[in-house]
């Protein structure tokens, strides 16, 4: 009986530890732009996201983008309640005084299409390292991609084919 129970019980640790690693899941940091297709010397505003997060205590992001393309001009968080909650020019930092759950829009920040950039399509992401204490939160970041064109063309007796024949 007891070798029966001590089985039972095996099975229950493993099975609970199973479900615990299973649900352990990546976050997904997504963002999200309020354009795909920029003008020269134009903004877009970029919205980041957090879906399937485990507990954190704290988060850094970091918008990664082409900076031959892009200047970033401000940033600022969504979220509310926290200890901590800064942007420097160049990344962003929350933390908590304990662990939450937070999930949906949790960061913006704007980005200004150089004059000079080169009309290309580009992508924008936003990284992030999101920790609980000391253990480490994954997290897996999905990029957008952008189109910048010319500002303003004149295309003169000729005719408009598309976006880059006339």
């Amino acid at each position: 009986m007891r070798k029966i129970l001590s089985l039972l019980i095996c099975l229950v640790l493993v099975f609970s530890l199973s479900i615990s690693a299973f649900a352990a899941g990546s976050t997904k940091v997504d963002s999200k732009v309020s354009a795909t297709v920029i003008k020269l010397g134009d903004k877009i505003t970029v919205t980041v996201s957090l879906s399937d997060c485990a507990p954190f205590k704290s988060m850094a992001l970091t918008p990664n983008y082409d900076k031959n393309v892009f200047e970033l001009v401000s940033g600022e968080w969504l979220l509310t309640g926290a200890v901590l909650s800064d942007f420097n020019g160049t990344s962003g930092a929350v933390a908590y005084s304990s662990a939450v759950e937070k999930s949906g829009n949790i960061f913006k920040y704007v980005l200004k299409a150089k004059d000079n950039a080169t009309l290309k399509n580009t992508t924008i992401k936003t990284d992030a390292v999101i920790k609980n204490g000391d253990t480490t939160v994954t997290s897996t970041a999905t990029a957008v991609t952008v189109k910048v064109i010319c500002k303003n063309h004149s295309f003169g007796s000729w005719s408009k084919a598309d976006d880059n024949n006339h």
